[in-house]
């Protein structure tokens, strides 16, 4: 879960968990990472109907049915936090930091979905459970999409918990560019 790439406009060699160019112009340069999906494709469908979805007919690409579940989900902001996977699927809705910055970590044990999001919604620190299939913040009791981060009812209704970046990697790989990470559940890494 952890490669280099060759960009072929400038040459130059990309690490994938750390963004950053190891060799050719752009050497030392590092990539902004963006919110992402990983899961089941429907489950994405269903919470963003407008998606176009390309597919090639006849091409494998070798993706298998299921993720193999021996990993952590890496969130770096003002500091750097790995999720296990596992621990996190059972959880369904995880409350920790990233650095100083508050964040849920939520994990579909079915179709795999993962989504992060911060836990600040207008200056107010929230905490979620997942109780009866649903998202809700204690706080106010207010029930969320664990998709699209929007409250669906309650008092924060319409309200969006903002996305952010995560990798998926090996413990032992998150470590090698995140020596300062903290780790979900603490397992003295």
């Amino acid at each position: 879960m952890n490669m280099t790439w060759f960009d072929h406009q400038t040459e130059s060699t990309w690490t994938q968990l750390g963004g950053k160019a190891l060799d050719g112009p752009f050497e030392g340069a590092k990539l902004k990472q963006v919110p992402a999906y990983t899961g089941a494709v429907q489950p994405w469908i269903d919470a963003h109907p407008d998606t176009k979805v390309l597919v090639v007919p006849n091409t494998s690409y070798g993706v298998a049915e299921r993720l193999k579940d021996d990993f952590v989900i890496g969130v770096s902001l003002d500091g750097a936090a790995a999720f296990d996977y596992r621990a996190s699927a059972i959880e369904t809705a995880v409350n920790h930091f990233a650095g100083t910055r508050p964040v849920l970590v939520y994990v579909d044990r079915e179709t795999q979905a993962v989504r992060v999001f911060e836990r600040d919604v207008e200056g107010r620190v929230l905490s979620f459970r997942w109780e009866e299939s649903r998202l809700e913040d204690s706080e106010t009791g207010s029930i969320w999409d664990p998709m699209s981060g929007q409250a669906l009812a309650g008092p924060l209704k319409k309200k969006r918990l903002q996305p952010v970046p995560y990798t998926l990697a090996y413990s032992w790989a998150w470590g090698l560019f995140h020596d300062d990470s903290t780790y979900y559940p603490e397992t003295g890494n």
